[in-house]
């Protein structure tokens, strides 16, 4: 019962750590997005549900997905961003980010892991 009760902790440790981790990311990539209208900043979203596209698109809906929360290990975890012109921005189009949003935080991701481990220790 003792090991069965560390697995349980550990996992439920892990999942806290990579939830945090993700929390992170979205709201760095979320800050360095270039506001004009607030629009793209407002489209990031997150899903657990291993769609490779975001929810709104498959729906055909015109309203972000609702963001979904918490981590089961083994599950895929996609942050996406429906404004049509995202990628403009991700590549320069926008002064205010001419390197881009995404892949700036995606290097990061070591560090926020890094950080969240920390966190929860």
């Amino acid at each position: 019962m003792k090991v069965d009760r560390a697995k349980l902790l550990m996992r439920q440790k892990l999942e806290r750590m990579i939830d945090r981790t993700i929390t992170k990311f979205e709201v760095k990539v979320r800050a360095r997005t270039p506001i004009d209208t607030g629009f793209a900043r407002s489209r990031w979203q997150r899903t657990n549900t291993g769609r490779t596209r975001p929810p709104s698109l498959e729906r055909g809906a015109s309203a972000p997905a609702v963001h979904d929360r918490g981590v089961t290990l083994g599950q895929t975890i996609s942050t996406f961003n429906d404004a049509a012109y995202i990628e403009k921005l991700e590549y320069g189009h926008s002064q205010q980010a001419p390197h881009g949003m995404l892949r700036v935080t995606v290097a990061e991701l070591p560090f926020l892991a890094k950080q969240a481990e920390r966190e929860e220790n």
